[in-house]
């Protein structure tokens, strides 16, 4: 009776000795696992934060304020008789012409942005597409060559001649928007600010804004100067109607956050060769 106690105890204290070890393994091998687990997520936070230093590398070196990032101002994408009407040839590139420019930047590896964009992230290798008064070639012609490549522009809207003829309509001007392309207003009918009283161009500014985010359910950050004409009041309508921004027709790479309401551009004329296009870059 005593040996069979014995042999009893002695079985329990095996499978006593057993669940140990097995319970034991069963802690080693969840606690490597947790380990591995934490060792990716450390790996995986450090290869995040490399992406986002190496990011940091590819900004431009400015002086907190200074960006030099080209602005490209278009008006038509069309063909035309360089020996007829002057001012429409002025205004027009070719098709071909922009077709090269932009497989120039594609090749290159630059990137576009929006104004905004370029305030808030702006990235090296990177210009911006602005395109004045919003003509219908800009939707016909230029918009499928930039989709093509990945591009997108900014677009500024005489807001009464939408959906005349020779401009855009309502319904392509959210087809660009949905497309990430930038909303921008050129006032309501293109006047001279300049020689407008106080309320006529409060009018033009900020009616056409709300015009534009009303319809297209968007938010517009910049103006356009009809004809590049301004003085400082019209800044400073533009600041109380909530505008950030605005562009100018003066020639210019180097903008800031001091002048951001007089923003340089690089003209395109009809004519422009790739060398007038690349030179700024």
């Amino acid at each position: 009776m005593k040996v069979n106690k014995v042999k009893l105890f002695l079985v329990f204290a095996l499978v006593v000795l057993l669940i140990i070890i097995f319970s034991s393994l069963l802690f080693y091998q969840k606690y490597n696992a947790d380990q591995k687990q934490n060792n990716d997520k450390q790996n995986s936070s450090t290869e995040l934060k490399d992406e986002i230093e190496k990011e940091k590398k590819q900004l431009p070196k400015i002086n907190n304020t200074t960006f030099n990032i080209p602005i490209y101002m278009y008006h038509h994408i069309q063909d035309t008789d360089p020996d007829g009407d002057q001012l429409l040839y002025g205004l027009s590139l070719s098709i071909s012409s922009f077709q090269e420019q932009m497989n120039y930047l594609k090749n290159n590896n630059y990137k576009t942005l929006t104004l905004t964009e370029m305030l808030d992230h702006p990235l090296a290798k990177s210009v911006v597409l602005t395109f004045d008064d919003g003509y219908i070639d800009i939707y016909q012609k230029a918009y499928p060559i930039m989709q093509k490549v990945g591009y997108r522009g900014v677009i500024f809207v005489i807001t009464d001649l939408v959906s005349t003829p020779g401009y855009m309509s309502w319904e392509e001007l959210k087809e660009l928007k949905n497309a990430g392309w930038e909303m921008g207003s050129h006032t309501l009918s293109h006047p001279s600010l300049e020689t407008l009283d106080f309320d006529s161009a409060t009018n033009q500014i900020a009616s056409s804004k709300k015009i534009i985010e009303k319809t297209l359910q968007t938010k517009v950050n910049f103006f356009c100067y009809p004809a590049g004409k301004y003085n400082q009041e019209t800044i400073k309508i533009l600041k109380s109607a909530d505008y950030i921004g605005a562009v100018t027709t003066q020639y210019g790479l180097e903008n800031s956050r001091n002048n951001i309401f007089e923003l340089e551009r690089i003209r395109i004329n009809g004519g422009a060769s790739l060398n007038d296009f690349t030179a700024p870059i």
